[in-house]
């Protein structure tokens, strides 16, 4: 059985799964109760979702890189 790797839809699937794992663990830890700095914790979560971003991007390159 052969695969066709298709670039963007790939990435799209990388880039959706990363932002949605993001996402679900800011929901688990999520207590409004404790946040004292709402710019903070904005900051953190962005920061967070950039990094899922760049992996599944990263991983995109390496693929396309491999043929």
């Amino acid at each position: 059985m052969s695969y066709d790797f298709k670039r963007l839809p790939e990435l799209g699937w990388a880039v959706g799964i990363a932002i949605a794992l993001v996402l679900f663990q800011v929901l688990v830890d999520f207590d409004p109760e404790t946040v004292e700095n709402w710019k903070t914790w904005a900051v953190a979560v962005g920061a967070a979702g950039t990094r899922a971003a760049g992996a599944a991007g990263l991983n995109w390159l390496r693929q396309s890189l491999k043929r």
